[in-house]
């Protein structure tokens, strides 16, 4: 018996293989570009390398326009954790210390200044 086609395996590759070479245009999801992003996070190394290639052979990166959104709340979740050492973030996303801690490291990733 023949296996099923599977449209989403067979648009996944792996790009930390050694044979992978960038194509001329790749669409991006938004855990990989915050992997990037963060540097404590597991995929920080690989995520990085995968965008610098991407530079090198000048692909044409394609994203959801909701990326920059997205990348927000991963920024303020990840300060969140950071500030309260906890995983689960719902409840101390409302305390008010927590609150400063994180807009300060979004301000600092935005580039902006603190009033």
């Amino acid at each position: 018996m023949p296996a099923k086609y599977d449209r989403r395996r067979a648009t996944v590759v792996a790009f930390d293989a050694a044979t992978w070479e960038p194509p001329d245009a790749v669409v991006i999801d938004t855990n990989v570009v915050a992997e990037a992003f963060l540097r404590h996070e597991p995929e920080h190394d690989a995520c990085d390398e995968l965008l610098r290639r991407l530079v090198q052979a000048r692909t044409v990166v394609v994203y959801n326009r909701l990326l920059e959104a997205e990348l927000w709340e991963v920024v303020f979740n990840h300060a969140l954790r950071t500030h309260t050492g906890q995983r689960d973030v719902r409840h101390s996303r409302y305390r008010r210390d927590a609150r400063r801690a994180a807009g300060v490291m979004l301000a600092v990733m935005h580039g902006g200044q603190l009033a």
